[in-house]
């Protein structure tokens, strides 16, 4: 069974994850993740396995373990999201826990090693879901949770101090800075799916608009760049799998064709490398999970097949 990416054009946040569990290859414990360097930046890749995240080369090979979180016996332990800090030595991630009827959500934070894995915060609610995380400049990590029909979002340092509860945006992600959010999928109209870039330092600290656009289709997942220039986004139209490129100070966007993909139910998830140029895209179905590595200027890709079909996000960091 697998990690599902399921879309709230509600007051919920578009793009929060819930899963299944799935069976994996063994690991032997946690190795030096391998780091990639080349024309399109120094970047390493990293794939969410359900309760796993695995580090890759940039063509889905030598794949080795980076931290695990214990599986339940319910099969319900998944990472929603995780992200790495812009000094490319430790990563944030997000997991669901617990049996029915007692689950919790959990802030963690691990070396890219796969050392020093620790809990920065618990969030002991079983009606909390896990939402997304951003590790930013000046060991500052993000998050969002969810209660209901409300939305939490907060930054905590990474020795697990500072713990500061921020104006309530729905946020899918943010600048390194902390400045630029990326917020997108609730509106009254249900044929219309709004995203909008928020300048946090601008209205006093409640955000002025930077960035909008309202679109005619579902948007599954999109992210902004590490410098707040860009932002992109991975979206179906019929079988074809298509890109949204927007930039975000000229408040253009452009599509570009990805792939295919015949599984309408499969996920699909999008993030930036750390060079701001390069697309890590990845399309799941029913049966496997591939992983496209798209240059921007370039507007080529190369891909290749993740280790399983539980694969469902995968970064570039």
């Amino acid at each position: 069974m697998k990690l599902k990416k399921l879309l709230l054009n509600s007051a919920l946040i578009a793009g929060l994850s819930t899963a299944l569990i799935s069976c994996s290859k063994n690991d032997s414990g946690p190795e030096e993740t391998k780091v990639e360097t080349g024309a399109s930046g120094t970047y390493s890749i990293f794939l969410v396995d359900t309760n796993r995240i695995r580090s890759a080369n940039n063509d889905g090979t030598n794949v080795k373990l980076i931290t695990t979180v214990t599986q339940s016996s319910s099969k319900s332990v998944y990472i929603s999201a995780m992200s790495a800090n812009p000094e490319r030595t430790k990563i944030a991630y997000m997991v669901r826990k617990g049996n029915f009827p007692a689950y919790s959500t959990e802030l963690r934070i691990v070396d890219f090693s796969g050392s020093n894995d620790k809990l920065l915060i618990a969030i002991n609610d079983n009606s909390a879901m896990p939402g997304n995380v951003k590790f930013g400049s000046g060991g500052v990590v993000y998050y969002n949770y969810f209660l209901g029909t409300s939305t939490k979002f907060y930054s905590i340092k990474d020795d697990g101090t500072a713990n500061t509860l921020k104006i309530s945006h729905q946020f899918e992600d943010l600048s390194n800075d902390g400045r630029y959010l990326l917020r997108y999928g609730f509106s009254l109209d249900p044929t219309v799916t709004p995203i909008q870039v928020l300048d946090l330092s601008g209205d006093g600290g409640g955000g002025s608009n930077k960035f909008s656009k309202n679109l005619t289709f579902a948007m599954p997942s999109m992210k902004i760049s590490s410098d707040g220039t860009k932002a992109a986004g991975i979206f179906r139209s019929g079988t074809t799998v298509k890109l949204l490129l927007a930039d975000i100070n000229a408040n253009t966007t452009t599509e570009k064709t990805l792939g295919t993909s015949s599984d309408a139910f499969g996920s699909l998830f999008i993030s930036f490398a750390t060079d701001n140029k390069t697309l890590i895209c990845t399309i799941g179905s029913s049966t496997s999970s591939k992983t496209y590595i798209y240059s921007i200027e370039a507007g080529t890709s190369t891909s290749f097949t993740n280790i399983n079909k539980d694969v469902m996000q995968v970064y570039g960091f």
